[in-house]
């Protein structure tokens, strides 16, 4: 980094000026363009000019502050956006190497997708992406190497990272323990003596003899909840002493610990704390049961574009299909001529059951949306155009499953953000990045 750290003391010199009148007018004069074209870094076989590297910077800082995020000392995000540049290009270099390429048709699919997630329409998202500043082609183009460089992550990280099946079992006992804990509430009711000084020793010894007295009324068969109208210095205590429904992380954590093993009715030994003493009761527990969801027997089509990932093709051929099978024809025989996806198709275009999440948003939107037998209008996705059908649908408890799938999930995100920090390390140091400055 030292080599960029002087090459951006160097070029801060240079660009001062002409990001400053770039920023305020929002025009580049036919001075400063010749300026800002020049050459910065050699990467390999290709470059990164002035105006690019400009362009990064002013839509990084948007990108902050429409976060809400404080932006980086000048110096630190120089240094960030240039290394991100080098790193772009280091990647759309391999993918362009590699022969990956994204179709026109194909970032479209993606531009819905991101709509369907943010719940707007396309059109809707290139609005809000152009009053952000960004221009349309320019925000198209910059999806386009996203997509291009995913593709080339996906190649050469994502599908050799390795999970076990001990792996995911020592996962699942993990985040076992963790979804318990989070998805059980618990009524808690307490007594409390509080202390006016925590440091007054005789004090504290008389607040502790009184909550044992209080302990053994209890024991004796006593109300908890009148015994907390009656002695307990909380505010809670004209409710006898009841919090209401608490997750473990809305509760003080002395309480938590307390109530965490106790049945319904149970109270705990006196607790004692800096600020007094407390006794605690469990007065009911409830969650932590099955994940019981909504699943849809599923069978479909494909059209994929082919190698011309012609959509409107594709849109054609799925309405034909569609007419012959509401003519009465067998949807399982036309998906085992007709579909693209290789998978399903001996199966009549069976997916099986399917839950939330399984799909992707535009396909579940379509499954949501049908009635059972009824078939779908042609459905864009990343994929191609699908005709999809519902056979079936069921409430089920699928804890298990998601949890597992929840743990395996989890493990792969961490094995794949350790071996691409390694893979950009590694593509970075073998790259030739060549610094040029040339000052004005």
């Amino acid at each position: 980094m030292c080599e960029l750290s002087m090459y951006m003391t160097n070029m801060r010199r240079l660009i001062k000026v002409v990001l400053f009148l770039a920023t305020l007018a929002g025009i580049v004069s036919p001075v400063a363009a010749q300026v800002m074209d020049r050459v910065l870094v050699i990467v390999n076989d290709g470059v990164i000019t002035e105006s690019e590297y400009i362009k990064s910077m002013q839509r990084t800082i948007a990108e902050y502050r429409a976060r809400g995020r404080g932006v980086p000392e000048r110096r630190d995000l120089e240094e960030q956006v240039m290394e991100q540049l080098i790193l772009e290009r280091i990647q759309l270099q391999m993918a362009d190497r590699a022969g990956i390429k994204v179709s026109d048709s194909q970032v479209d699919r993606a531009i819905e997708d991101i709509a369907v997630r943010q719940g707007l329409s396309a059109a809707e998202l290139k609005r809000r992406a152009q009053q952000s500043g960004l221009d349309p082609d320019e925000y198209i183009d910059s999806l386009r190497k996203q997509l291009k460089i995913q593709r080339l992550i996906d190649r050469e990280i994502r599908r050799r990272v390795i999970v076990s099946e001990s792996e995911i079992d020592d996962m699942v006992t993990t985040l076992s323990s963790e979804a318990k804990a989070e998805n059980v509430e618990y009524e808690v009711a307490h007594i409390s003596l509080l202390l006016d000084d925590p440091g007054n020793a005789a004090e504290r010894s008389e607040k502790l003899e009184k909550i044992t007295e209080i302990n053994k009324l209890l024991d004796s068969g006593e109300s908890f909840e009148s015994l907390a109208r009656q002695y307990s210095d909380s505010p809670t205590s004209a409710d006898g002493g009841n919090l209401g429904w608490r997750g473990a992380r809305q509760l003080p954590d002395f309480f938590y610990a307390a109530v965490k093993n106790l049945e319904a009715g149970q109270t705990s030994k006196v607790i004692e704390t800096s600020e007094g003493f407390h006794l605690v009761q469990l007065v009911d527990r409830r969650g932590g049961g099955g994940e019981l969801v909504e699943q849809w027997h599923v069978r479909h089509i494909l059209f994929s574009g082919g190698e011309t990932n012609d959509i409107s093709q594709a849109m054609e051929d799925a309405q034909l299909i569609r007419e012959r099978i509401i003519r009465g024809e067998d949807f399982e025989e036309l998906a085992r001529v007709h579909s693209t996806d290789t998978s399903t198709r001996v199966k009549g275009g069976d997916l099986g059951w399917i839950s939330p999440g399984d799909t992707s948003a535009v396909f579940e939107e379509a499954v949501r949306n049908l009635d059972i037998g009824e078939i779908s209008e042609p459905v864009v996705t990343r994929f191609g155009v699908h005709l999809i059908e519902v056979l079936d649908r069921r409430k089920q408890d699928i804890s298990d499953k998601l949890l597992r799938q929840q743990a395996e999930r989890r493990l792969r995100d961490q094995k794949g953000r350790e071996a691409y920090d390694q893979w950009l390390r590694r593509i970075r140091a073998e790259a030739y990045v060549k610094f040029r400055v040339k000052p004005g």
